[in-house]
């Protein structure tokens, strides 16, 4: 803290300082104009020469040398008006005023033992000019220029440079005060802002792992639901085999007792037949909803961008979707042109379209028996526009500018923890660099807007 108040300390010397300087030089270029416009060429010549001397004052400000550039500074106002007081008028009263300023500047810079020496300088000059007045060695025009105005001089000057002495030192002491209250005030400000910022960090991660378990959350019910949706053709599949397998073991036998007739073998062959097309008809939809899954599966853990058909890449997110669909009396309808397509992150569609499927079930579709969600595609040169709409029961108007806040939610009681449309927010704007808005009719149901760029530059 020392360091940090000294360094104050020099920088407000510096400021002054610089101050001094720039009214000094002011006020001697207001003289030189004077004195030229009086013809007194000597005397402006004087103060120019002092004025010249005086810039040296500027440079040691800026390397940091205040209280030597502030001596020189004073040193050559006080040669300059003792020159001025020696030469010309002697004792006048402007001595009472210019050098007790000079000793308070003085004693501000930080200069007290040079205000002492300025002080005995001055007395010892006026003195000095008093005595050799006083006994007609020199001849001042000004009457009071003899001993005793001078000692009557110096008794003033020195009740006045006390006070300003006094003065100078409660200044000083409230800047240092004030300095040290500033840099206490500083730490303290950094102090807390740290420990803001680490609060700050700590809610981020925190925010971050709630966001990633959200999404894994979100797959692992995709995974869940597209293996439940897999068992359907699957049994039928193992059905169909194990019938065939049957009617297999039946014509063998009938085929060792060579007691196979005609009707015989053209059942058999319808069997087969049937059975056949069963199988392979169940497992090519079981690989179809395996590769949908994988598709999308991939393309959310990977997160990149790609082309692809929109149409065709939605309704393998619907498929994956459909064992949801099926535990409800709930429809969904796809309106999109056969040949869109878009070069965008396709695993943050699928979250996104994920998410808002999931926000109308559980949400939207509360308390409501048979619902609809129509899902609408539009595309323009430049940008793909998808509206999101449900028939369920809307959000109430003040509610609205709220839902896309993170840990929001109106169902926490069961279990929601309020981040799904939080992800779907920062999808939208981070990984899509697009937008999304919504609007909600109470009882009518709810509709999201979501514009991204056709083609997402890498």
């Amino acid at each position: 803290m020392d360091t940090f108040l000294n360094t104050d300390n020099s920088k407000s010397q510096v400021k002054r300082l610089l101050q001094l300087f720039w009214a000094t030089e002011i006020a001697f270029v207001v003289v030189i104009i004077q004195r030229v416009y009086l013809h007194h060429w000597h005397q402006a010549l004087a103060v120019a020469i002092s004025a010249l001397l005086l810039t040296s004052v500027y440079f040691m400000a800026h390397r940091g040398k205040a209280k030597l550039g502030g001596n020189i500074l004073l040193l050559i106002l006080t040669f300059m008006l003792l020159g001025f007081v020696w030469k010309y008028h002697g004792l006048r009263d402007e001595v009472l005023l210019v050098f007790p300023a000079i000793i308070m500047f003085s004693l501000l810079l930080g200069s007290k033992i040079f205000a002492l020496y300025v002080y005995l300088f001055v007395c010892l000059n006026v003195f000095i000019i008093g005595f050799m007045n006083e006994y007609g060695y020199i001849h001042h025009g000004h009457l009071d220029s003899d001993i005793s105005s001078a000692i009557l001089i110096i008794i003033i000057l020195s009740l006045i440079s006390y006070a300003v002495l006094l003065f100078a030192k409660d200044i000083n002491r409230t800047n240092n005060a004030l300095l040290k209250s500033k840099e206490e005030l500083e730490l303290r400000v950094l102090k807390r802002t740290e420990e803001l910022q680490e609060s700050l960090n700590n809610l981020t991660n925190t925010q971050d792992q709630l966001i990633e378990a959200e999404k894994m959350a979100s797959l692992g019910r995709l995974v869940a639901g597209v293996a439940h949706e897999i068992n359907t053709p699957l049994g039928i599949a193992i059905t169909a085999s194990s019938h065939l397998e049957n009617a297999t073991d039946k014509f063998s036998q009938e085929f060792d007792k060579e007691n196979i007739s005609k009707n015989s073998v053209q059942s058999f062959i319808a069997v087969n037949k049937k059975s056949t097309e069963l199988v392979l008809s169940n497992l090519q939809r079981a690989a179809d909803l395996v590769q949908s899954f994988k598709e999308v599966a991939i393309d959310q853990s990977e997160n990149s961008n790609r082309k692809f058909n929109i149409k065709s890449y939605l309704n393998e997110i619907l498929a994956n979707l459909t064992p949801k669909l099926k535990e409800t009396k709930h429809k969904v309808e796809l309106f999109c042109d056969d040949n869109l397509e878009v070069y965008t992150n396709a695993g943050a569609i699928a979250q996104i379209i994920t998410h808002l499927f999931m926000n109308s079930f559980q949400h939207g579709f509360e308390g409501v028996n048979q619902g609809l969600i129509s899902i609408i595609v539009n595309q323009n040169k430049e940008n793909t526009t998808i509206l999101f709409l449900d028939s369920g029961r809307g959000i109430i108007p003040e509610n609205i500018d709220k839902i896309f806040e993170p840990f929001y939610t109106t169902t926490r009681r069961s279990g929601a923890i309020g981040l799904g449309l939080h992800v779907t927010y920062n999808l939208m704007t981070q990984s899509l660099k697009g937008s999304i808005s919504c609007s909600s009719t109470l009882n009518k149901g709810t509709q999201f807007e979501l514009i991204f760029p056709s083609k997402l530059a890498d």
